[in-house]
């Protein structure tokens, strides 16, 4: 099943990252979801198939790491590109991403351009994909 490319999850704990990042989108076209726990994300996720999940490692109720292994886990969300937006810049942190299941992974504040380019590039990909 294929992934809404314009539809964008973020899930942190600290909701004036959540909107601040929701208003950048937004206002470039995309849909953008907006949550601040674990087990929101993957509710959020399963629902919305979005191209594109910016999570937070560190949330109430579920980790983002845990978030990320649930949402890797559900062959629908397999084209989901899984972004590790985080405090925490240590090789321990990133490794453990890695493993998880993310894609990218980058420390906050997260550069809107790199965000930007790179939900460009997952957006690239999956018209390729279709295409094919």
């Amino acid at each position: 099943m294929r992934t809404n490319d314009n539809v964008i999850v973020i899930a942190d704990d600290d909701l004036e990252v959540c909107e601040a990042l929701a208003a950048t989108f937004e206002s470039r076209g995309y849909t953008v979801r907006i949550c601040n726990d674990g087990l929101a994300a993957v509710a959020l996720c399963k629902e919305l198939r979005p191209g594109v999940a910016l999570i937070d490692l560190e949330m109430p109720g579920i980790d983002g790491y845990e978030v990320a292994r649930r949402l890797r886990a559900d062959p629908e969300l397999a084209d989901t590109r899984l972004v590790a937006v985080t405090g925490r810049s240590d090789e321990q942190a990133s490794a453990l991403a890695w493993d998880a299941g993310f894609h990218d992974f980058l420390g906050k504040p997260a550069p809107v351009s790199m965000l930007l380019a790179m939900i460009r590039r997952t957006q690239e990909m999956q018209a390729i994909k279709s295409a094919l």
